[in-house]
């Protein structure tokens, strides 16, 4: 009896582990993708400048979402992170080692979200789908040049950081 009650004890604290690690590293690990997205770039380069336009990320994109699951909303959006920068990078001029490193946190961010979502169905935030549709569309549209992977850099710096106001948010909600 004692045996069943300690194996129920550690499967239940291993099956909440992923969302533990939500509530205390996901902020953490999107704190260091920010970081990561500001150091291997540098500052936005003058000669993109023109090519910029104005802010795509959808006003109030993570005010709207108060409702939704934090670990489901945040793996949307590291998936999506995931698949834009999956893209060929081979016109960027950016650190390679510190590109590695951006795609590896995502990565891993989206394993451990999932393993917390578990068998949950993909989010289906469709401002958030066509924000990334848009930026594909830069990429693709612009051939994959460099202007274009600052212009997404851009972007996606900026909703990591809206994403980070979101989750500090939630912390204190």
């Amino acid at each position: 009896m004692l045996a069943a009650c300690l194996l129920a004890i550690s499967v239940t604290s291993a099956l909440s582990e992923p969302c533990a690690w939500t509530r205390h590293q996901l902020g953490r690990k999107n704190e260091e993708s920010v970081l990561l997205l500001t150091t291997m770039g540098g500052t936005f380069p003058r000669t993109c400048v023109k090519e910029k336009g104005a802010r795509l990320f959808p006003l109030g994109m993570f005010t709207e979402a108060q409702n939704e699951d934090t670990a489901q909303l945040a793996l949307e959006v590291m998936g999506h992170v995931g698949s834009v920068f999956n893209m060929d990078h081979g016109a960027v001029t950016w650190s390679h080692d510190q590109l590695a490193l951006f795609r590896n946190i995502v990565h891993r961010q989206t394993e451990k979200l999932q393993a917390c979502v578990g068998g949950a169905a993909p989010g289906t935030n469709a401002a958030l789908a066509s924000y990334f549709q848009k930026l594909s569309g830069i990429l693709n549209d612009k051939g994959l040049s460099a202007c274009a992977w600052e212009i997404v850099r851009n972007e996606v710096h900026h909703t990591l950081l809206q994403l980070q106001v979101f989750l500090d948010s939630r912390k204190s909600a």
